[in-house]
């Protein structure tokens, strides 16, 4: 790991070394992988840690494989610099990071005051999920709701031509991001899809998918951003309110 690590230098040789990964992992038919990258060795090497992150998301964007990323410290460097890893990763929720980690030494041998050994003992290397935030929506006198993280806008528009029946949605939703196993019946009718297949067949970039709202009533997925409705609220000939939903993402970097 040391060695490799040392010849990393430029974003290139970053984003290089993804891509090569993610060709094998697609070779073995893997769809989903949650990439650690030891941000901590990163500031270590006194390295600039935004234009490397960007450099592996795109070439990540490439690959047939569903990526995200653990932002890794490292014990060893100490407390302030596993804190800057933190907000590394935080400051990036909304660009497919999901989890923070410690690694590194488990046991170090060190002198206390007094001239004596100590024994700095760590558990089994740390992986902190935080649950994503969850907005409660009250759409009929909020139409159009601020996305927490840079998400943009949601809005709910009335429209006499919308695909939503406005009678058949809660008047309070719940609003937030992907967790991983969700379903809904985007055609009436058909069967249950999984948000995963649907995504991997829109072939929408991984940051984009990251970013995307999603609308619940209990556990129940009624919408995806702008995308798919699940069949509960699509309207029926009978149907007298219509509406639509429209996602605005923020634009990152000049881009949508």
């Amino acid at each position: 790991f040391g060695a490799v690590g040392k010849r990393l230098r430029a974003p290139a040789d970053y984003a290089l070394a993804t891509r090569r990964l993610l060709e094998r992992l697609a070779a073995q038919n893997v769809r989903y992988v949650e990439l650690t990258l030891a941000a901590g060795v990163v500031l270590w090497k006194a390295q600039e840690f935004a234009p490397i992150f960007e450099a592996v998301r795109e070439a990540a964007c490439g690959s047939a494989v569903e990526v995200r990323w653990i932002l890794d410290a490292v014990r060893q460097f100490g407390v302030e610099q596993a804190m800057r890893v933190a907000e590394l990763a935080a400051e990036r929720t909304d660009q497919g990071v999901v989890a923070y980690g410690i690694g590194g030494s488990e046991v170090r041998r060190g002198r206390d005051a007094r001239g004596g050994s100590r024994s700095l003992r760590g558990s089994a290397p740390l992986v902190v999920c935080a649950d994503p935030p969850t907005i409660d929506w009250r759409w009929r006198s909020v139409p159009v709701l601020e996305l927490p993280n840079a998400g943009g806008t949601l809005e709910l528009k009335a429209d006499p031509h919308g695909p939503i029946d406005l009678d058949a949605l809660p008047a309070t939703v719940t609003i937030r991001n992907r967790q991983g196993g969700e379903r809904l019946r985007p055609r009436r009718g058909g069967p249950r899809r999984t948000l995963k297949s649907l995504l991997q067949e829109s072939h929408l970039p991984v940051g984009e998918r990251a970013r995307l709202p999603l609308v619940f009533s209990g556990a129940t997925l009624l919408a995806v951003g702008s995308l798919w409705l699940d069949e509960s609220i699509q309207i029926t000939p009978g149907a007298a309110h219509r509406g639509r939903l429209i996602h605005s993402p923020r634009e990152r970097n000049g881009a949508s």
